[in-house]
């Protein structure tokens, strides 16, 4: 991560875009604006940024429905949905289409900072195994490249939450992982959890490695989830 982050705010309201500019440019931030989704993709695709502050009610695609394909082209980035509405159903629609945190209008701007601080000091590569790969189902992890690699060694880049669930459950391939354990990890990678996103988040896990005859993924009920996996070294 550079020293000075970038950050991308996308809203379109004008004033709000031009304090929040001018607060974390004030803060060290490299800082660029967008007042749409199509602004948005365009200053995606000219940059790399650290997190995306994208507000949710505006004219167009809003925020909800762009933020699934931010997630999927640019996994690594920190995703902070803004928005009016203050919900706890809300809340788990913004993590469930793959947000990283959630902050409602109207903000402190010292806590949106605090928010953005904690989240760039998340996105930092968690804890891993050095240099041993598990065989998945015909996909290789590896945990310290924080990829999937299918046979002809392409690379899938995981989502933050995907990432630090597969790594525990990796962690403890063969062993029961108890979705308080998952819940904990989760918790402290995002600042948030929930037993919904949770459910969420290993559901699409097994959307990329189970397939019909092979359950990678094992539910243990009542208890949590055992990963079946073959370690081996890599050289």
């Amino acid at each position: 991560m550079h020293a000075s982050p970038a950050i991308l705010i996308v809203d379109d309201e004008h004033m709000t875009r031009d304090m929040l500019h001018r607060y974390f440019v004030q803060e060290g931030f490299v800082t660029d604006q967008a007042r749409d989704g199509g602004q948005m993709l365009e200053r995606l695709m000219e940059r790399r940024y650290d997190v995306l502050l994208l507000d949710i009610l505006m004219p167009g695609p809003d925020g909800l429905s762009l933020a699934p394909k931010v997630r999927e082209r640019y996994p690594a980035m920190g995703l902070m949905l803004v928005t009016s509405k203050d919900s706890d159903l809300d809340r788990i629609l913004g993590l469930e289409v793959g947000a990283d945190d959630y902050i409602t209008k109207p903000f402190n701007l010292r806590e949106i900072l605090a928010r953005v601080r904690a989240l760039l000091r998340r996105l930092e590569p968690p804890p891993v195994v050095k240099f041993e790969r598990l065989m998945l189902n015909g996909w290789q992890f590896d945990p310290e490249a924080g990829s999937l690699f299918d046979a002809v060694g392409k690379g899938q880049l995981l989502p933050k939450g995907e990432l630090v669930i597969l790594n525990e459950l990796a962690r403890r391939h063969g062993t029961i992982c108890s979705r308080e354990q998952l819940l904990g990890v989760l918790e402290r990678a995002q600042g948030q959890a929930s037993t919904r996103s949770l459910d969420v988040q290993i559901s699409r896990l097994r959307g990329r490695i189970d397939d019909l005859e092979h359950a990678v993924i094992v539910t243990v009920r009542g208890v949590g989830y055992l990963l079946r996996s073959t370690p081996r070294r890599v050289d």
